[in-house]
């Protein structure tokens, strides 16, 4: 098991989480509402992807203009669609699917997931157990940031 780290929000932890995750691991970050963890994703995003380009996949979760939240599988689709406009619009493999079809074609991608506390319980519960299974296999390093409730 990792050991887990409280930490106050710096430069230091975003140089910190940086290296990490250029080196395959993993983090999450749990705070309040409105603490800045979007803030640190998105910092951490911009320099990964200064350094790795497209192999950086993020996901900032926000409902559709109906006010309806999107399923974890067409934001992770849009995802990879993003990074890579070359993927398939619906590929095989549920969730997760268009994101192994990028570590298949391109290579180990490092994943950001915020808001993921926003997901349906079965969302999350799928969410975490893909991560934790690419991560183990090192396909994919991930930073998943949610609100602690």
């Amino acid at each position: 098991m990792n050991p887990v780290r409280f930490v106050r929000i710096s430069e230091n932890l975003h140089e910190e989480l940086t290296e990490k995750l250029s080196d395959g691991h993993s983090a999450v970050l749990l705070g309040p509402r409105y603490i800045g963890k979007r803030r640190v994703l998105r910092e951490i995003e911009k320099r990964l992807k200064g350094r790795f380009g497209r192999s950086v996949v993020s996901i900032y979760r926000t409902d559709s203009a109906d006010g309806s939240a999107q399923p974890l599988e067409r934001l992770m689709a849009q995802a990879v669609r993003t990074s890579y406009p070359d993927a398939p619009e619906s590929p095989p493999g549920g969730a997760f699917g268009a994101l192994d079809w990028a570590v298949e074609q391109h290579g180990m991608q490092i994943l950001f997931v915020s808001n993921a506390d926003t997901l349906e319980q079965q969302e999350i519960q799928e969410l975490l157990r893909g991560i934790r299974t690419r991560v183990e296999a090192r396909k994919i390093a991930a930073v998943v940031g949610g609100e602690l409730k």
